[in-house]
């Protein structure tokens, strides 16, 4: 529960233009739940937003890597079949 508010602050952070402090929160989640495994749904929602964060701070080479990692991530817990 609170991981999952830590996340919602941290949306409404980036919503209200405190980029940095969004990133602070997200950061703090992903060091928090780097024991899950890599495909656990928690682990690639932080890692989504964080990515989202990075695109509005113009980190973009970073936040493409960790958006692929997701999608790689997520590519690998789905059937093939899976509607996207």
């Amino acid at each position: 529960v609170l991981q999952s508010a830590a996340l919602n602050l941290a949306a409404s952070r980036k919503a209200t233009g405190d980029l940095e402090g969004a990133r602070a929160l997200e950061e703090h989640l992903l060091a928090v739940r780097a024991a899950l495994p890599p495909g656990h749904p928690d682990l690639l929602s932080v890692k989504q937003n964080h990515a989202l964060t990075l695109v509005a701070l113009g980190e973009l080479e970073e936040a493409e890597r960790l958006q692929e990692e997701v999608l790689s991530a997520w590519r690998a817990v789905l059937p093939p079949d899976h509607e996207t």
